[in-house]
C-alpha cells in the first residue's frame, strides 16, 4: 500500500514506500502520473511517516525542505485528490494524504471513528458523537475530526518542524513553496508564530507586518491551507478541539476564539494570499445553515473575498497547460 511519495526529480523517478503487511520496502521506480491506486493511502501512520520523510530528505531534491505537507481528502473524492497531487508533484514536493473522516459514513453506521484514527488517541468516540450527528452537520463533524486527528498526530511527534495542512478544494500559487520557504527563514519573523494562513477569512492590519511577506490581523475563518508551527502549536489546538461535543462550533470558530482570548497565539496571513478555495469547481461538503443561504445570495452582487478569488499565477492552470503540451 503506497504510503509516501518522495520526488527525486520532476522527470525521472520517485521514491515509494510500500507497505506489505508489517513489512516496509523502499523502492525506486519510474515516475508515473498519480492515480488513486498508487497515491491515495487509506490510513496515515503519522510517526512512521514523519520519520521516513525526514530520512529521505537527504536522498532527494524535494522543494519543501523546511516543512512537511499533508492533504485531507474524502475517499470518494478521488478526482479532487488526484488534481491536488498533480499540483504537488509538479512542484517536486514530498507529501502524504489523509483519508478524511466521512461524516455521512458515521451517520449511517457504516464506519467507525477508529477506522480513521489508525491508533491515534482522541476523545470523541462513536458513542459520544453519533447521537449528535445529523444529515445537516455530518460534513462539519467529519471536517472537525479530520483536522483533529492530523493535529493530534503532529502533537504526538514532538517535532518542531512546520506542517502545511491542505484541503482538497484549493488552488495554489505557482511559487507557493518558495514563498513559504522564504518566510520560514525570515530573521524578522524568527519562528515566532503559531499558525500561518496561506489564505483565509482574515482582517489584515494596515500597519503591523511581522515580516515583509506576512500581515498581522484577525483570523475569522477558513482552514483550507495553513502552516502549523510544530508539535507545540498542535498541542494547543488539540486542547480546544479534542472534545466529545463534536459536532459543536465550527472548527474555524474555535481557533478564532483561541486567538482572540490568547494574544500569545499568533496567527498571520500572507499579504497576498497564495492559496484560495475553488468553490466554482467544488461544492462544499459542509451544509450551510439557513441564514448562510441568504448571505450567499447577497454575496453574488459583491466583489469576491480574496480567499475565493482566482489566482493570477495559478498552479492548477500551469499543471493543466503542461499536461496538454
Amino acid at each position: 500500500m503506497f504510503l509516501i511519495s518522495q520526488i527525486l526529480s520532476s522527470e525521472i523517478s520517485c521514491l515509494c514506500l510500500y507497505r506489505f503487511g508489517a513489512e516496509y520496502i523502499l523502492m525506486d521506480m519510474e515516475y508515473q502520473p498519480p492515480t488513486a491506486a498508487c497515491i491515495k493511502p487509506p490510513r496515515l501512520l503519522f510517526l512512521f511517516a514523519l520519520l521516513c520523510m525526514h530520512c529521505m530528505f537527504t536522498l532527494s531534491d524535494v522543494t519543501n525542505r523546511s516543512f512537511d505537507i499533508v492533504y485531507i481528502s474524502l475517499d470518494r473524492h478521488l478526482h479532487r485528490a488526484t488534481r491536488l497531487e498533480n499540483m504537488l508533484l509538479y512542484k517536486n514536493c514530498s507529501f502524504w494524504g489523509f483519508n478524511a473522516v466521512d461524516g455521512e459514513e458515521l451517520l449511517k453506521n457504516t464506519k467507525s471513528i477508529n477506522d480513521y484514527t489508525d491508533g491515534i488517541r482522541i476523545l470523541p468516540t462513536d458513542g459520544s458523537i453519533r447521537h449528535r450527528i445529523t444529515k445537516e452537520n455530518a460534513g462539519m463533524a467529519g471536517r472537525h475530526l479530520s483536522h483533529l486527528i492530523i493535529l493530534q498526530g503532529i502533537a504526538s511527534s514532538d517535532s518542531d518542524r512546520p506542517i502545511l495542512i491542505l484541503e482538497d478544494d484549493i488552488d495554489l500559487d505557482v511559487d507557493f513553496v518558495e514563498k513559504i520557504e522564504k518566510v520560514l527563514v525570515d530573521r524578522e519573523l524568527n519562528r515566532k508564530w503559531e499558525l500561518i494562513m496561506l489564505g483565509a477569512m482574515f482582517e489584515k492590519y494596515w500597519l503591523y507586518h511581522p515580516c515583509p511577506d506576512l500581515a498581522g490581523g484577525i483570523y475569522q475563518g477558513c482552514l483550507h491551507a495553513y502552516l502549523v508551527n510544530g508539535a507545540k502549536t498542535a498541542k494547543q489546538l488539540v486542547k480546544i478541539l479534542d472534545t466529545g461535543n463534536i459536532p459543536g462550533a465550527h472548527i474555524d470558530t474555535s481557533i478564532a476564539e483561541l486567538a482572540k482570548s490568547n494574544p500569545g497565539f499568533r496567527i498571520y496571513c500572507f499579504k497576498t494570499m497564495i492559496a484560495v478555495q475553488r468553490r466554482d469547481l467544488f461544492e462544499s461538503t459542509i451544509t450551510p445553515v439557513v441564514y448562510e443561504f441568504f448571505f450567499t445570495e447577497i454575496q453574488r452582487f459583491l466583489p469576491q473575498p480574496e480567499y475565493l478569488r482566482r489566482l493570477y499565477n495559478s498552479l492548477d492552470n500551469r499543471v493543466t497547460y503542461a499536461s496538454l503540451i
